[in-house]
């Protein structure tokens, strides 16, 4: 009813004529257009194991709902998911999430093609979590320094018998 009491007592004896007497979440989402709640954990587990088969068959399962709709539905998932502190999530992929589906959100208002909104989306996410921090990249980075590879090792003998250069 986004804080309306009048459009929420309406939609919820919409929801109540529309599911027979036994309201469900799957039932009030199918009659608002919105996606299924089990639906929304099935993209976010996709995404988590990078599983691009599963992600294409879910899109295709989503030509059938507005690209906006969805994009909404993510980001309220991704809400809840966070003040409920769910540990698949670290704070630097809320974030990276947040951004990726705000940008997506403005495709749309400049007329992008919806489907391939979505696809982007996705595969933005998966691959976001894929992307090191600044603190990870240090350390990686660090840790290289004081490893010299093979091949540029150099022998202490062979550093003994360098000749210094004569002055010219």
């Amino acid at each position: 009813g986004n804080g309306s009491l009048r459009d929420t007592l309406t939609l919820l004896d919409q929801a109540i004529i529309y599911s027979k007497g036994y309201i469900t979440p799957e039932s009030v989402a199918t009659m608002l257009g919105l996606l299924d709640p089990k639906e929304l954990q099935k993209i976010f587990t996709a995404i988590l194991n990078a599983d691009k088969t599963q992600m294409l068959s879910i899109i295709k399962t989503l030509e059938s709902y507005e690209c906006e709709i969805v994009i909404d539905e993510l980001i309220a998932y991704l809400k809840n998911a966070f003040f409920e502190q769910d540990r698949r999530f670290s704070t630097l992929l809320y974030e990276r999430f947040f951004k990726i589906l705000s940008e997506a959100k403005s495709l749309l208002f400049i007329n992008a093609n919806n489907g391939f909104v979505l696809s982007l989306v996705f595969f933005k996410m998966i691959e976001a979590t894929n992307i090191k921090s600044i603190e990870e990249m240090i350390d990686s980075l660090e840790h290289e320094k004081f490893r010299l590879p093979p091949a540029a090792s150099v022998s202490s003998e062979t550093a003994l018998h360098v000749k210094p250069q004569s002055a010219s």
